[in-house]
């Protein structure tokens, strides 16, 4: 288990990490669209399909911690 930041320094550094993340995961959502369908993605459904794929993500997990 990770334990908070103690600091208000780890807490910028873990909220600049988790950013960096976020736009990673959005930028190659867009990108694997754009090669899968030569389409173009919009911002903010790219923003879009990113939070659905995470809130699968956490309900998955959810329940795999149940069983």
């Amino acid at each position: 288990m990770v334990s908070p930041p103690e600091t208000v320094r780890e807490a910028l550094m873990l909220l600049a990490l988790l950013f960096t993340g976020a736009m990673v995961a959005g930028f190659t959502v867009v990108a694997l669209y754009g090669a899968a369908t030569g389409g173009r993605l919009s911002a903010g459904a790219a923003a879009l399909l990113v939070g659905v794929a995470v809130v699968g993500v956490l309900v998955v997990r959810e329940i795999a911690k149940r069983r």
